[in-house]
């Protein structure tokens, strides 16, 4: 079950920054710093002019519907930047099931989490997302379901609708989905899942995007900008800013 791939945590193979962080293997450790692969800066702004100049068609955008911990865009225009407060739950996406105190402690303190954005979402329609194992769980108006999930909802024989590559729960199936979620025993060095609301909830940790400018570049006398969104992100609060090239982080 755990195998499967979500559709919407990539990006299209066209994209020259299609490419996802490798988070390494580690015991959890407050005080180190989650590791990822980075992006050259001089890289990431030389592909994307050498397609700019060989690409006639506009090339096709990251998709907008995922948890992201930076974007990074490049822009022929002025863009203006935004901030956006959210708050998470754990500190970041890379909590791994160590057996050890500290991990169950923090699992405790989840749970609590967990109920609490679910109670909200229930009586106050106030939407969250949570990203599980590789699967993605947007609770919105209804809902909506990475790909991955579709032998989770086989196997709870809940109805779905297959809507703009996801899957499209209503009713009780919500309630039966979010069970599964709480209720699911991680196996070791599965990561806990990350919550992730524009709403407050228990336990919950409160930041702010940032948004800034990091350089300009010239192509053929064009003025480029370059900026860089920091933050755990959900796309869609940001979705102006995928209509240019963009490079995403997890």
């Amino acid at each position: 079950m755990n195998d499967y791939q979500s559709n919407i945590t990539n990006c299209p193979s066209d994209n020259p920054f299609g490419g996802t962080n490798v988070v390494r293997k580690q015991r959890i450790n407050l005080n180190e710093k989650v590791r990822t692969n980075k992006f050259n800066d001089d890289i990431f702004i030389k592909q994307l002019i050498k397609r700019d100049v060989g690409m006639k068609n506009t090339p096709t955008r990251c998709n907008t519907m995922n948890i992201y911990r930076k974007v990074k865009i490049v822009s022929k225009k002025k863009l203006k930047g935004k901030h956006v407060e959210y708050f998470k739950f754990p500190f970041n996406t890379n909590i791994k099931n160590d057996s050890s105190d500290l991990y169950s402690l923090i699992y405790m303190e989840w749970l609590i989490a967990i109920t609490s954005a679910f109670k909200n979402y229930r009586n106050r329609n106030e939407e969250f997302y949570i990203k599980f194992l590789d699967k993605l769980l947007i609770f919105s108006t209804d809902l909506y379901c990475s790909s991955a999930c579709k032998e989770i909802l086989d196997q709870l024989e809940i109805q779905y609708v297959d809507e703009n590559s996801l899957l499209k729960v209503t009713g009780v199936g919500i309630s039966l989905m979010y069970d599964y979620v709480i209720n699911y025993e991680l196996k070791p060095k599965d990561r806990m899942p990350f919550i992730l609301s524009r709403h407050k909830f228990t336990n919950a940790i409160s930041y702010e995007s940032r948004f800034t400018e990091s350089l300009m570049v010239r192509d053929r006398g064009v003025l480029k900008c370059y900026y860089v969104i920091e933050g755990y992100l959900y796309g869609c609060d940001f979705a102006e800013y995928f209509k240019e090239d963009v490079a995403v982080e997890f």
